[in-house]
Formats: C-alpha cells, structure tokens, sequence
C-alpha cells in the first residue's frame, strides 16, 4: 500500500479521474478499525481525486460486490446533485389540470376575440404597411400585404393569443416558445394566410383606420370576428401541428420525470422531493363502470396518472363520447380525480402458450440428485424471432454445458419446456449475492407449436 501511494503523490492520474481503494485483508476488520485505516490511507494522499469521499472511495473487499457497489454509490451520490435540477426543468413540461387536448377554433376564437385582445390586434393591423402590386394594375391600384408585415402579425399572435392561452393551462412561455421555434411557427403562419383572410386584414385595416379611440361598433365587431376566424381557420393545421408536438415532449417528460423523482425518493442518500404528481385514488366499482363504457379498451394507473385507454380505431367523436361518459360517472358518485385518454398505440401481441405463463414454477438439474427450482418470468421475441423465456440465471445456468428445463405442468408434474445455455445466460458476482443475475431460455419447438398462445406482451 506504501508503495501505490508514493506512486500516486509521485505521479498523480489526469485531472478529473476518481479514484477507489479496495483492500482486501486475511480477516474483515472491525467499524472501528475500518475507519481508523480509511482515516490513515486518507491523511497519507497528498491530493485529491474528484468526488473523493474517503467512506465510499475506501472499501474492504468481503466478496465480489463490495467495489461494485461502492462504485454504484458514488455514481448515485454524483446523479443526486444534479437529479433535483433535472426533475426541476422536467416539472416545466408538465401542462394543468385544465389541459385536456381537446383544442377547439372556437377556443380560440373566444379568446382572440375578447376586447382586450381585439383592441390590440386592431391596433396593430391600422398600422400595417402595404405595398402596390406589380402584377395586377387593370384597375386602379391593387394592393397586398407585404410578407415581413405578416410576420410581424404572426409574433403579434403568438404574443396576444397563444403564449397567454397556453399559460392559463400551466404550459410555460418558455417551453411554447422553444417549440414554436422548432416548428418555424412565423414563416408556417405567413404561408398558411389564405388570400380570402388577405382581403379581410385589408378591409379590417380601412375600419380600423377610421376608428378613434378604437371604439368599435356592432359592425366593426362583426368584421373583426369575421378577420380572427378566417385567420384561424387558416393556421389552425399549425396549431394542431404545435399541440401534437407538445402532447408527444410533455408525454416524454412526464415518463422521465416519474423515473427521476422515484429515482431520488428511493436513493440511499435520502434526498427527498415533493414534487411528484400523486397517483390518484379511484374506487373499484367507479373502474368497473368505466370499463363498461363503449370504445374503452382497459384503464389503469401509468406514471401515476389516471389512464383510459380506448380502442385503436376510436375517433374524436368516440373520445368525447368517452370523456362525457366518465365525466358523468364522477357527477354521479360524488367523486373527484383527474385522467387522460390515450388511444391504444399497438395491440397486445399473444407470445407464450396456454398453459405456460409469468409465475409458473421451473427447474433444472442441480447436481446429480437434486434440482434447481425457481420461477418463470416474462416472454420475450428474439430477433431471429424465436420465443424465449426470462428467468433467474442461478436457476438454470452452467458454465460450460447446455442444460434442459423443465415446467410444472398440472399441479405436479413436469415437462421438458426449453434449454439454457451459457450464451444466453448473463451473471456477475457470487450467488447468492448477484448483481445481475438472468438468463433467457429457448423454448422447444414442440411446446411453442402444441397450444394456443395466451400470454401476452405489450
């Protein structure tokens, strides 16, 4: 130890490098004398590593985990740092309560056409520029709207109409204006303006030039209602484009942001957040009545969000339908909690065979007079398309031969079901304390083929 030590403080590793001590002794020392030598290895390093901790960079070898498993702490002790600053920015993404999806032009024809709003963009259309056209002078002089003042006008409604419409549902100025730039949202809304809206926004600005004080009439009214709806009408693919992109980010982000935060209340380190989104609680007999409604296909609690699935093939018509059915549902039984609807992307896929499924009891040959027992697990499609099974390696490995394993089958009895291999086997420390401890099993033909499939797979 002498020796590696002056070599280090002779010559110390790259800037940035972590260092780990692990000391293997003849006999595992005491807590006192475990700190007493971490203390001394401590005192006797002249420089530091990055991260160094002398009580996770100091280890005493017991087994084949013990320098894993300090190397794995001080990795998550680092992760923890920045973790909270993560779940932070994620938490950003996540829209309101009152978001719902469901946009409507009616939506934002009512908000655009609120006085406040209609003052403004009145404002701004009066003094838009305009240029004589070059192309069609037949009679008298006609006039268009130069294409950088329809820029300006798509700034003008994004700043009046969507950034605050979108903060009424939680969805941060920041997070829409990153998306409105990824989707070029200004040279989008330029290119969507249908000439019919170009013949409006120039009567409108003729009104608008005549107005004081901008004291509409019922007229003007009716003309700028007419103007904001033409508008609309014509962006509103980019709108739906816009919330589409949202939907699919936020979704991401809550998955994301589900994993971080758990990560962090189940650390070791207990470093705590209280920024999850609880799981909602929803009484058996009301998930009942849900799943009875038409076009849902099955419900449950995903990311702890509330989640009714619908059929593959549901429509919009059959997502409002679902919505007012559930809505009443809870009107009906005094209950409150919040959900989403999402429409089943792939359906369930039929794997494994009928009587074999998750949870059925396996064994393999031990030593010559006793067996391995474990549990099946899951099934999975390799890509040479062949099914296999996952299960514990320690039930079914070998180091270097092939082993057949067997299924309980009927109560009692068991079955030749598939074969391990070395191959397909993957294990890393000493049994029973295996870090990584799994094997897939390949399934004999015949067991594949006899029955009918039943378990299935997301």
């Amino acid at each position: 130890m002498t020796d590696i030590l002056d070599e280090l403080n002779k010559e110390p590793p790259f800037e940035g490098c972590h260092v780990f001590f692990a000391l293997h002794l003849a006999n595992y020392p005491l807590t006192e004398e475990r700190t007493q030598l971490q203390d001394d290895l401590n005192n006797r390093l002249k420089w530091r590593p990055q991260g160094w901790d002398k009580s996770l960079s100091v280890v005493f070898e017991k087994d084949h985990t013990v320098l894993p498993i300090a190397v794995s702490d001080y990795f998550e002790k680092l992760l923890l740092e920045v973790f909270p600053e993560i779940a932070g920015c994620l938490k950003l993404f996540r829209p309101g309560a009152t978001w719902d999806k469901k946009t409507t032009h009616l939506d934002f024809e009512r908000y655009a056409c609120s006085d406040s709003i209609m003052d403004s963009i009145a404002t701004y259309i009066s003094a838009m520029e305009t240029t004589t056209s070059s192309l069609n002078i037949s009679e008298g002089s006609d006039k268009k709207i130069r294409p950088d003042s329809l820029l300006s006008l798509a700034r003008m409604i994004k700043r009046l109409v969507l950034f605050p419409y979108y903060e009424k549902h939680s969805i941060s100025s920041d997070v829409l204006q990153e998306i409105l730039v990824r989707a070029q949202f200004e040279e989008e809304f330029a290119q969507q303006i249908k000439p019919s809206s170009t013949s409006r926004l120039l009567d409108m600005k003729k009104t608008t030039k005549k107005l004081k004080k901008l004291k509409f009439s019922d007229n003007d009214k009716k003309t700028y209602s007419d103007l904001v709806k033409s508008i609309i009408q014509d962006v509103w693919p980019l709108v739906q484009k816009l919330e589409n992109e949202y939907s699919k980010i936020s979704t991401i982000c809550k998955k994301m942001s589900f994993e971080v935060e758990h990560y962090i209340e189940e650390s070791t380190f207990e470093k705590k957040t209280d920024w999850q989104l609880k799981a909602p609680v929803v009484p058996q007999h009301i998930r009942n009545e849900i799943l009875r409604v038409k076009d849902v296909y099955c419900i449950g609690t995903v990311y702890n969000e509330f989640t009714v699935y619908l059929h593959q093939e549901a429509d919009k018509e059959s997502e409002e339908h679902v919505h007012s059915e559930i809505d009443s549902i809870k009107k009906r039984h005094n209950s409150h909690f919040e959900y989403s609807i999402e429409k089943v992307m792939k359906p369930p896929v039929a794997l494994a065979n009928q009587q074999f499924e998750n949870g059925d009891v396996i064994r393999s040959p031990g030593s010559a007079a006793d067996f391995r027992y474990g549990t099946l697990g899951s099934f999975v499609k390799g890509s040479d398309d062949n099914i296999y099974a996952i299960t514990c390696a320690h039930v079914v490995s070998h180091p270097d031969n092939d082993l057949d394993v067997f299924v309980r089958e009927r109560g009692v009895d068991f079955r030749l079901f598939a074969n391990s291999s070395p191959d397909l086997t993957v294990c890393f420390g000493e049994t029973p304390y295996s870090l990584i401890d799994i094997a897939a099993l390949a399934i004999k033909p015949d067991v594949e083929q006899q029955y009918e499939p039943r378990l299935v797979l997301l």
